[in-house]
């Protein structure tokens, strides 16, 4: 098999994006938290029936060990992940799709864990709404609240570098999320908190949803993910990877 020239690796959440030629091989993710979906490959994966978390519209869910993650009022669903990648430009433009159930009665305000990037737009069930930022949650303002029980979908458009920072739990990386090395590698590390660095999302494993990742590299790199390969898309300059 051909070296890898370029990689992601997400912890819990798995990704290679590499330059392979010869035999295949199958990357195994050594600490997998997607749940897996009964649905089988190219089926619609069914919503599951939303469990509150905890009671409340709170900014946190009340983790005694990192308190400042995750947030109450709504049951995430369902992520679907559109990214553009290249290991040689530091950058990143996607947008983060969230199917979610709303969780507690009057439900006015939405807040995700979300560090840095340039945000262009957020929707809901497809209509622009306000937000604002702040200590590390995304706080979507909601046209009319919600009762619980009703779904509602969130679309996150945005771009730029990613922030680099270090963890208060993780003592062995200079920082969580995306990260650029060499102009050939991406490195991402997404636990305990860093699934915010890179993507909007209620980032606690007592949130649990399924995933679909539409990743998009440049040509001669191949991304690889957690669940099954439904589609690859193949344009002159670029391919898009979907897996679910």
């Amino acid at each position: 098999m051909q070296a890898f020239k370029a990689k992601i690796y997400l912890m819990g959440l798995f990704l290679i994006i590499a330059a392979c030629g010869g035999r295949e091989e199958t990357a195994v993710s050594p600490t997998p938290i997607i749940p897996q979906s009964n649905a089988g490959i190219g089926a619609t994966p069914t919503l599951s029936t939303a469990q509150p978390i905890l009671a409340g519209n709170g900014r946190s869910l009340g983790d005694p060990y990192i308190p400042e993650l995750g947030n109450t009022g709504y049951d995430v669903q369902k992520y679907t992940l559109q990214l553009t990648l290249d290991p040689a430009v530091t950058a990143v433009t996607g947008q983060t799709t969230i199917h979610s159930i709303a969780t507690t009665d009057n439900l006015s305000q939405l807040s995700l864990d979300f560090i840095g990037f340039e945000i262009e737009q957020v929707t809901l069930n497809d209509a622009a709404v306000s937000f604002s930022r702040e200590d590390g949650k995304l706080l979507v303002n909601l046209p009319q609240p919600l009762a619980a029980g009703t779904p509602f979908t969130i679309a996150v458009k945005y771009a730029g570098e990613p922030v680099r920072e270090a963890s208060d739990y993780v003592g062995f990386i200079e920082a969580l999320g995306l990260q650029f090395v060499d102009g050939r590698t991406i490195f991402a590390v997404s636990e305990p908190d860093g699934a915010r660095y890179w993507f909007p999302a209620n980032d606690h494993p007592r949130d649990k949803a399924l995933f679909r990742f539409e990743i998009t590299v440049p040509k001669g790199l191949t991304a690889v993910a957690n669940g099954h390969l439904i589609a690859t898309q193949t344009n002159e300059n670029a391919d898009t990877f979907i897996w679910e």
